[in-house]
């Protein structure tokens, strides 16, 4: 029971801020706060062009949420891509957010982030993980798909800018 209540109400992902070297880049991931939503804020505007998914007090509330996580990609200081993993109920967690600056897309930060978060959702012992993805964004869907993840249905009009978004799940294996 107690279990069951954690993944819910209290903190169900533990991470450790770590540094790694990936693709020659020097890299800094660390938990996001408060303190870094003018930087979220300036690294969702270059990843959504002719859009803006979430205002700022949307993050506000995200990002105090205890049953919610986000990770942060730095690199000589700068946010380079962001992660948000959130609780759905006690077997399913949810990818609530992936971004990567476009300069930096294609050096395998996605898959990077995607491997952390697998990993956090193992440990704090969900068996389900799902997110949504705009219909037309190619890359990221067969990103997904490459890793497990499978379509579970089409949305229409999910996307404030009137895309349709696809729901994808992956089991995660103990």
């Amino acid at each position: 029971m107690f279990k069951e209540f954690k993944k819910l109400f209290l903190r169900p992902f533990l991470f450790t801020d770590m540094h790694l070297i990936h693709d020659g880049l020097s890299l800094d991931i660390t938990t996001a706060s408060i303190h870094d939503l003018d930087e979220v804020m300036t690294l969702q505007s270059a990843v959504y062009l002719d859009y803006q998914p979430w205002t700022r007090q949307t993050y506000m509330y995200e990002l105090t949420r205890r049953s919610h996580i986000y990770l942060l990609v730095k690199t000589n200081d700068q946010i380079i891509a962001i992660l948000g993993i959130s609780t759905k109920n006690i077997q399913e967690a949810h990818i609530t957010n992936i971004s990567v600056l476009p300069s930096f897309q294609n050096k395998g930060l996605g898959h990077l982030l995607l491997d952390i978060c697998f990993k956090l959702v193992r440990e704090a012992d969900f068996s389900k993980l799902t997110l949504e993805v705009d219909a037309q964004n190619t890359r990221a869907i067969k990103l997904y798909k490459s890793l497990g993840f499978y379509e579970t249905k089409s949305i229409k009009n999910y996307y404030d800018n009137g895309h349709d978004g696809l729901e994808l799940c992956k089991h995660i294996n103990k």
